[in-house]
């Protein structure tokens, strides 16, 4: 069986921006919790939680964003590759069709 991969390289191009977009939205790009984040800590803080149980849950949050920025790199260099497929696929057109 021979399963032809068609890309839409014109989404290809708006996720490759969304996911950048993201990625600069992710608190740990600017080394910050978002006020959600700041919202949950504090009320922990206010009924009683202990500061180290305050910084595992900001060390776990920290490790979540960078999973979420990891996967979002992963994501990133397989739409590029994708998109340097179409170049690829482009030639090839055109080069059959100039014979």
């Amino acid at each position: 069986m021979n399963a032809e991969i068609k890309y839409d390289y014109i989404r290809i191009d708006a996720d490759i921006k969304n996911i950048k977009q993201l990625k600069s939205k992710l608190p740990i790009a600017e080394g910050k919790l978002t006020s959600y984040e700041w919202d949950y800590l504090y009320t922990g803080y206010s009924k009683g939680d202990t500061i180290d149980a305050l910084i595992d849950l900001y060390t776990q949050t920290c490790k979540r964003m960078i999973a979420i920025d990891q996967l979002l790199d992963n994501i990133l260099i397989l739409l590029k590759q994708a998109k340097s497929m179409e170049n690829i696929e482009n030639e090839l057109a055109k080069g059959f069709t100039n014979k």
